[in-house]
């Protein structure tokens, strides 16, 4: 197509585009005159026929397409919709105006702007990974229902798909370098040789007769059970292929990959489970051993208090018949001094409980005479 994307926007000479936009700048200029021109430039292009006054044909990969050049410059100029374009910027409402935003850039063509819309198109198409898709148009007066056998044949001869289909069918379409086939299918079972892996992890490089050795295997081994047998072929640096049989690769591979997704699905829950389980368990004995801890210090401090309740007794006890057994002697012995010694000691114990009784009147009446000062501050 490269004759006809030449003729439709080349620049030296001027295509279709560059004399269409030349003539929209001239204010004589007519569509009469832009055919004259166009002719003029393009007639000596295999691809472009200009036999027939206002029209011309462009011979297309699909067949020829006839062009009519009558109305072209003027829906080039675009007047129309830049009038609506003012029309909507001079209302007084503001949805209105919002609809069409004043314009910083000057005003173009309708062909220009196609161009830098069709450029900014083919930009973003670059930066992907395109998938074409053939479509084909079913009749010419576009209507549904209707098929034209004729038209989807000459489509489908014109376009090469007839060819593309009878050499896919007689050959091997699916070609593979032998490293590009080990790098994809290397995961496959029994497809890799141990000293291969040893080379490829460390980033050795390995030789054609290698991979080629390596490829023969894992065909060999995958069309044991295959009913075609002529599904593929060895060349120098690549293997031939057919549909069906990267169809089988691929169906492996995909289940292969599911497989060892599970496996190591499974292997992370398990280790994850695991951790949790000892850090569970960890946790388990840290509390059970702070409340043992907590439980026997408890029993320890009520056995002790206990103890000494009991030790305490005893001597109490033991300290009273010590007491009544000297008491008894020495009444028996002396009376006159038990019973000076008798008046004594109550003397004493009056005199200390006197002392008592003294010192918390006198705490008491300190403590109302601070309580009357800190009532006068405060009234």
């Amino acid at each position: 197509n490269r004759a006809c994307m030449e003729l439709l926007e080349g620049r030296k000479p001027a295509g279709v585009i560059s004399v269409l936009e030349d003539e929209s700048k001239l204010a004589s200029a007519s569509d009469q005159t832009f055919y004259a021109n166009l002719s003029k430039i393009q007639h000596n292009k295999v691809t472009f026929n200009s036999r027939t006054p206002g029209q011309f044909q462009v011979s297309h990969y699909a067949g020829n397409v006839t062009y009519h050049t009558a109305g072209w410059l003027t829906k080039n100029a675009n007047e129309e919709l830049f009038g609506y374009h003012a029309l909507l910027q001079r209302s007084s409402h503001p949805i209105v105006k919002a609809i069409a935003p004043p314009k910083a850039r000057e005003k173009r063509t309708l062909m220009s702007g196609f161009v830098a819309d069709l450029n900014a198109l083919l930009q973003l198409l670059t930066k992907t990974q395109g998938h074409y898709i053939r479509a084909l148009k079913p009749n010419g007066s576009k209507k549904p229902g209707r098929v034209d056998a004729g038209l989807l044949g000459m489509q489908l001869r014109n376009t090469g798909l007839l060819e593309t289909i009878r050499i896919r069918q007689h050959g091997f379409p699916i070609r593979f370098f032998f490293s590009d086939f080990y790098e994809r299918f290397r995961i496959l079972p029994a497809s890799v040789p141990p000293p291969l892996i040893a080379k490829y992890k460390s980033g050795q490089r390995i030789d054609q007769t290698a991979y080629r050795n390596h490829v023969r295997e894992l065909l060999e081994e995958l069309m044991e059970n295959a009913t075609d047998m002529e599904t593929s072929q060895l060349g120098r640096t690549k293997v031939f292929m057919k549909d069906s049989l990267l169809a089988e690769l691929e169906d492996a591979r995909e289940i292969k990959r599911e497989d060892s997704a599970a496996k190591i699905q499974a292997a992370w829950l398990a280790h994850r489970e695991r951790a949790s389980y000892l850090r569970m368990r960890r946790h388990t004995a840290t509390i059970q051993a702070w409340y043992r801890g907590v439980r026997c210090r408890r029993e320890f401090l009520a056995s002790r208090a206990a103890v000494i309740r009991m030790q305490a007794r005893v001597r109490g006890k033991k300290a009273r018949v010590s007491y009544l057994a000297a008491l008894a002697e020495r009444q028996h012995s002396d009376p006159a001094g038990y019973t000076a010694a008798r008046a004594s000691m109550l003397k004493n114990a009056n005199q200390i409980r006197g002392s008592a009784i003294q010192a918390r009147a006198a705490n008491a009446v300190t403590a109302w005479d601070k309580i009357d000062a800190v009532s006068s501050a405060l009234a």
